[in-house]
C-alpha cells in the first residue's frame, strides 16, 4: 500500500482546510461562498440516526415514518435497517470532525501535493459549493468517497488478498446505496475467481434481502421517484428535456422514463461523435481506475436522473489522473482538463447567484416571496435550460477525456 506523503505542502494543506472549515461552519459562510441549504446543518445524518434510532426501539424504518428526519417512508435500500445503534449516540460534530478528516488524509494519501498549483487547485475544489453541500448536510457520499478511493486502492493492489477486500468493500456499497452498483463494471476484467466471488457475495445478499426484507424493497422502489424528479440543481440530464418543452409551452412532465432514454440516445451520440485516440495512453492503473470510477458514478446518475448534486464530490476521483504527468504532458488532454474544470467550477457558480437571494432576504434587501413568485416561474425555466445545457457540455468533456484516453484499454469497454 502506498504510504502517506506527508510534505510541507500536504501538512499545510490539511491544517489550511481544518481551520478553513473551522471558520464557515461555526460562522455558517455557506451562503457567501455559494451555497444556501434551507436544511438545517447535519440534515442527511439525520436519516442515518433515524435508522439507529428505529433499531433502538426496534422500528421498522419503512413503515414508521417518526424515525426519519423528513418524516417520509424510505428511498434507502433495506440493509440500512441494520444500522448500528452507537450511530444515534454519536455526537453530530464529532461525526463530522471526524469524517472531514479522514477525508483530508484520503487526499493527500492518493493525491500528490507537493507544490503551490496543486495545492491551490485541490483546495479550490474541496470548498466549492458542490462539496460545502455535502459539508453542511453531513451528506453520507463523503464518506463512501471515502471507501471508494480505499476499495479501488484494493483492487488494483498486487496482493490477491486486497483484491478480495475490495471485492467485499465494493458490495458492501452496493448494497447502502443504488449507484456504487455501476462500478462492478471496474470488476468484469478482473480474475475470474474474483468476479465469482463478487456475484455470488451479492448473489447471497440479494437473496437474503428479497426473502427477508421483500415488503420493505417495495416500500423503497415505490418512493425512488422522489430522488429523480429533475428541477433546479438536479445536475440531472432529464432537466433539458423538461425546462426545453416548458419553455415551448408545452405541458411536459416532471419525471418520464422516455427523458432517460433520451439521455441514453444522447450520450450514445456524443461517444461516437468524439474522436478517439488510435493509440492509447498509458497512465498508472491506480489513478486511471480512480478516473474512471468517477466518470461511471457522475454519468450513470446523470443518465439515470438521480440527484446528483450529492453525487459531484465524486469529482475529486478525477485529480489523481489529472496530476499524473503521462496524462498532463498530452496538449489535449491538458485542454480538456481546463475545459472540465472550467465548466464544472462555472457550473457549481451559478447558483450562488440564486442562493444568495436568501442572504439578501434575511436582510431586508429584497422581497424573496416576489422574487420567487408565480410571475417569474419562465425567468427560472430559461435559467434552467441555460443550467441543463451547460450539464452536458460537461458530460460531453468527461466522454472526450475517457475515448482519448482509455480507448481500447481493458477497463470497462
Amino acid at each position: 500500500m502506498k504510504k502517506f506523503n506527508i510534505n510541507p505542502y500536504a501538512l499545510s494543506f490539511i491544517f489550511a482546510a481544518l481551520i478553513w472549515m473551522y471558520v464557515i461552519h461555526y460562522h455558517n459562510l455557506y451562503p457567501y461562498l455559494g451555497h444556501y441549504s434551507f436544511a438545517p446543518s447535519f440534515y442527511d445524518w439525520e436519516f442515518v440516526r433515524g435508522f439507529a434510532k428505529c433499531a433502538i426501539e426496534n422500528k421498522n424504518r419503512f413503515f414508521e415514518l417518526s424515525c426519519d428526519a423528513g418524516n417520509r417512508a424510505s428511498v434507502y435500500p433495506p440493509a440500512w435497517i441494520y444500522t448500528p445503534k452507537i450511530f444515534y449516540y454519536l455526537k453530530p460534530d464529532f461525526v463530522f470532525w471526524t469524517t472531514f478528516t479522514f477525508f483530508l488524509l484520503t487526499i493527500v494519501k492518493w493525491i500528490s501535493i507537493h507544490n503551490m498549483k496543486r495545492w491551490l487547485l485541490v483546495f479550490f475544489i474541496i470548498f466549492s459549493p458542490y462539496f460545502l453541500y455535502a459539508y453542511q448536510r453531513l451528506n453520507v457520499d463523503l464518506m463512501f468517497l471515502i471507501l471508494i478511493f480505499l476499495c479501488i486502492a484494493w483492487l488494483v493492489h498486487q496482493k490477491n488478498i486486497y483484491q478480495y477486500y475490495s471485492a467485499t468493500l465494493y458490495v458492501c456499497l452496493s448494497v447502502l446505496k443504488i449507484y456504487p452498483i455501476i462500478l462492478g463494471l471496474l470488476f468484469v476484467k478482473e480474475k475470474r475467481r474474483l468476479v465469482i466471488f463478487i456475484f455470488s457475495l451479492m448473489g447471497i445478499l440479494g437473496l437474503f434481502f428479497i426473502i427477508i426484507h421483500h415488503a420493505e424493497i417495495k416500500v423503497m422502489l415505490s418512493n425512488k421517484i422522489m430522488a429523480g424528479l429533475p428541477g433546479s440543481g438536479t445536475f440531472s440530464g432529464n432537466t433539458l428535456y423538461y425546462a426545453l418543452l416548458k419553455n415551448l409551452g408545452m405541458n411536459a412532465p416532471m419525471f418520464s422514463l422516455w427523458y432517460t432514454l433520451l439521455n441514453l440516445l444522447l450520450t450514445g451520440f456524443i461517444f461516437v461523435l468524439c474522436p478517439k485516440n488510435q493509440t492509447p495512453l498509458h497512465h498508472s492503473k491506480r489513478s486511471q481506475t480512480f478516473w474512471v470510477a468517477g466518470f461511471l458514478i457522475l454519468l450513470f446518475s446523470f443518465i439515470l436522473s438521480y440527484n446528483v448534486n450529492y453525487r459531484l464530490v465524486f469529482v475529486l476521483l478525477f485529480i489523481p489522473l489529472f496530476f499524473e504527468t503521462s496524462f498532463a504532458k498530452n496538449k489535449i488532454n491538458q485542454k480538456l482538463m481546463i475545459v472540465f474544470l472550467v465548466l464544472f467550477f462555472f457550473r457549481s457558480h451559478i447558483p450562488t447567484v440564486i442562493s444568495n437571494l436568501a442572504i439578501l432576504n434575511a436582510s431586508g434587501v429584497i422581497d424573496l416571496q416576489q422574487v420567487l413568485s408565480p410571475s417569474n416561474f419562465k425567468l427560472g425555466l430559461k435559467i434552467d435550460l441555460f443550467d441543463s445545457v451547460l450539464q452536458w457540455f460537461i458530460i460531453a468533456s468527461l466522454i472526450y477525456i475517457y475515448k482519448f484516453n482509455f480507448y481500447r484499454q481493458r477497463l470497462f469497454l
